[in-house]
């Protein structure tokens, strides 16, 4: 591999992560031979960048309207005292910037 970087991997919101795919090809390294790119949201810019996107599209509406539930059973008295963990599942689009021979 030509990777010359302390790092081989860059995850961050989907224009940032789109943004990082372009200084990367400036900097003469591959994408994702050299570093894999992931972003969040998977919006316009996953299919239409230099390379596919990597996405994970976190179900921001269901996490709120879970939280929201879980505050009003607190305020009626109803949530025990115990902890508890709740996680929501979370769609990840698999794309070109993170898998070999993933055509673009």
């Amino acid at each position: 591999t030509r990777h010359r970087g302390a790092f081989d991997a860059v995850i961050g919101g989907d224009p940032t992560a789109a943004l990082a795919i372009r200084l990367l090809h400036a900097m003469d390294l591959r994408v994702p031979e050299d570093v894999a790119v992931v972003g969040g949201g998977d919006s316009i810019l996953t299919d239409y960048g230099e390379v596919p996107l990597t996405s994970v599209n976190a179900p921001n509406d269901a996490a709120g309207a879970k939280a929201f539930e879980l505050l009003l059973e607190r305020i009626e008295g109803h949530a025990g005292a115990e902890f508890r963990r709740l996680m929501l599942p979370t769609p990840l689009q698999v794309r070109a910037s993170t898998v070999h021979g993933v055509a673009h």
